[in-house]
């Protein structure tokens, strides 16, 4: 039975979902104020600048609309986005080798 190459394979979906979701709560960890990791980073800068590097377009783009209401749920719905992007990239590779 010949199989069928398909753009969005049921690997590469899952894979995804589960990197964006994976580097979404430790990019939380990272950069909130509400992370119990917060003091750590107020004093160890340098992980917080890289994740803040990572994520810059997404806080780019959401000063750009300027919300008047849910600006941090806006931001981190485009930091999923952007790491489901990247996951999504990283799962080609993944699901080829499989």
């Amino acid at each position: 039975m010949k199989r069928s190459i398909s753009l969005f394979s049921r690997c590469k979906v899952i894979t995804s979902v589960i990197f964006s979701i994976c580097v979404s709560v430790l990019t939380w960890l990272v950069l909130s104020e509400n992370s119990p990791f917060d003091n750590y980073f107020l004093y160890h800068v340098g992980g917080r600048n890289l994740v803040g590097r990572l994520v810059f377009l997404p806080y780019v783009v959401v000063m750009l609309i300027h919300p008047a209401v849910g600006a941090d749920q806006i931001t981190y719905g485009l930091i999923f986005a952007q790491w489901l992007v990247v996951g999504f990239v990283l799962s080609i590779l993944a699901c080829k080798l499989r």
